[in-house]
């Protein structure tokens, strides 16, 4: 049975700032990433465009993008990108944990403290303990990872008369 998901992003104008998490297998944000499309930029002016971000799952197909002002584009162009992320998880008596965007490949990983061995991707949020320990254990991982983001480009957001606002930017996609 096929079940709604959706991503909610609010973008700040003037001195407002803002970023999203997204939940489980759709997520938004902005693309602040140095080299990125913003190039950098986490905060924007009245009638600056923005790149969006948006990571989903393989079994997730976007069916709309609602904004409170201006109007959102899918980039083919740019899409997909392909984003370098890093995340900290934690293994403590479990084999296995998630990451927050579905992962492209693992580029690497580091245990900061005790070592529990080699981690691998095993589902598309998942990674595991390949020779999980025995006894009773915890660890936290750094992995460095990729993840496909498509890319939305929300245009024509001057509100005039006024220097400092949000727009809310909703990604309604279906997951099967």
């Amino acid at each position: 049975m096929a079940r709604q998901v959706t991503a909610t992003l609010s973008i700040g104008f003037g001195n407002v700032t803002s970023e999203s998490d997204g939940a489980d297998t759709l997520i938004a944000e902005i693309d602040t990433r140095v080299d990125g499309l913003n190039k950098g930029k986490r905060s924007f002016l009245p009638g600056d465009d923005v790149f969006i971000l948006v990571y989903r799952g393989s079994n997730v197909t976007i069916d709309d993008a609602i904004i409170s002002l201006g109007s959102i584009n899918y980039r083919p162009g740019n899409s997909p990108q392909i984003v370098e992320l890093e995340e900290d998880i934690v293994f403590a008596n479990e084999s296995d944990a998630s990451l927050t965007r579905p992962i492209l490949s693992i580029q690497s990983d580091q245990w900061l403290g005790t070592d529990l061995g080699n981690v691998v991707k095993t589902g598309e949020l998942q990674v595991s303990l390949s020779n999980p320990p025995v006894n009773n254990y915890a660890g936290v991982n750094r992995v460095g990872y990729t993840a496909n983001a498509d890319v939305y480009q929300l245009s024509g957001t001057l509100l005039n008369g006024t220097s400092e606002y949000e727009i809310v930017v909703v990604f309604i996609g279906t997951a099967v």
